[in-house]
C-alpha cells in the first residue's frame, strides 16, 4: 500500500498528521518499511532522522498480547489512538507504540507506563503515552485521565487538558510543527 492510501485510511482526529505528512512529501527522502513510513528523511542533520515516522495501527488483540503480562489498563482513548497508528513520531512529538521485532520500532507503552512516568509528579498513576519537548531542559508527557488527555511538565504543571482527539492532535502538532516548514 502506497503512503498516501495509508493517510487516506486515518481518521478525522488525525487530520492534521496527515496535512503534515503531506507537506513532507516533497521534502527529503522517504523510506517505507513493512509496517511504517519515515517522511523527512534528512542525513545532514543525522544519520537516522527523519521528521515523521507512522506505524500502522494495529489490533486490540496484538495491543492485548503485548500488554497482558502487565498491570495497567489501557484507556480507550489510546485504544482507538493505537488502531489508527501504533507509534507516531513528528519533529519532538512521539506517541508511544508497541515493540514487534524485527525492525523500526516506536517508543514503547510499556516502558512508559513502568518507568518514563515516574519523574512526573501528578503523572505517576496515570495512563503515559507520549510526550514533546517543553524546554532546553524539560519534557512535556502526554498522559490520560478518565476521557480527558493532559499535557504535564515534569514539576507537577498542567499545560493543557483535551477532551477529544482531534483537539488535542490539533494543537501538539501545530506546537512542534512551529517553525519547521
Amino acid at each position: 500500500m502506497n503512503i498516501e492510501s495509508r493517510l487516506n485510511e486515518l481518521p478525522d482526529f488525525a487530520t492534521s498528521v496527515v496535512e503534515v505528512a503531506r507537506s513532507l512529501l516533497s521534502v527529503g527522502e522517504i523510506e517505507t518499511g513493512k509496517d511504517y513510513f519515515k517522511l523527512g528523511n534528512d542525513k545532514a542533520v543525522a544519520p537516522m532522522y527523519s521528521a515523521m515516522t507512522i506505524w500502522d495501527g494495529r489490533s486490540e488483540d496484538e495491543l492485548a498480547s503485548h500488554l497482558g503480562r502487565f498491570d495497567f489498563e489501557v484507556p480507550s482513548m489510546y485504544r482507538e489512538i493505537y488502531s489508527s497508528f501504533a507509534g507516531l513520531s513528528i519533529y519532538d512529538l512521539d506517541i508511544f507504540g508497541t515493540l514487534v521485532y524485527p525492525g523500526l520500532q516506536p517508543l514503547d507503552i510499556v516502558a512508559a507506563n513502568q518507568f518514563w512516568r515516574n519523574p512526573y509528579k501528578s503523572g505517576r498513576h496515570l495512563f503515559h503515552f507520549g510526550g514533546r519537548s517543553y524546554t532546553a531542559s524539560d519534557n512535556a508527557g502526554y498522559f490520560i485521565r478518565a476521557d480527558a488527555i493532559e499535557v504535564q511538565t515534569e514539576e507537577g504543571a498542567i499545560l493543557e487538558k483535551y477532551d477529544c482527539l482531534s483537539d488535542f492532535f490539533h494543537n501538539e502538532v501545530a506546537i512542534v510543527s512551529a517553525g519547521k516548514a
